[in-house]
């Protein structure tokens, strides 16, 4: 089952209407925003439901963000897919650099 699917089965009526919403005041769009305050008073949920469908799709986003990067990771030869997890395999030199850490 793709990512999409999963995800989209776990959405609630509540959190579709949350994300419809979001679509039609064009939230979604890049460096749109809407206030907040604005969301709490235009949809029909409580403060409380809000907070939690808001809590939700933020926890989906950041997991789907994590997901593509470790996609890149694994791309780019930084990590190697293991039976469970992911293994380390850039050098410890490479992974210096991107600590800020040199050694002369």
């Amino acid at each position: 089952m793709d990512y999409f699917a999963v995800v989209s089965s776990r959405l609630t009526l509540e959190d579709l209407e949350f994300l419809a919403y979001l679509s039609e005041t064009k939230a979604d769009a890049p460096f749109k925003a809407v206030k907040n305050s604005d969301l709490i008073e235009s949809l029909p949920f409580t403060k409380f439901t809000y907070s939690k469908i808001s809590t939700k799709l933020k926890a989906l986003y950041f997991i789907d963000e994590v997901t593509e990067l470790v996609k890149q990771l694994v791309d780019e030869k930084w990590l190697e897919k293991e039976s469970k997890g992911y293994k380390i395999i850039a050098s410890e030199e490479e992974l210096n650099k991107w600590r800020g850490v040199y050694h002369e």
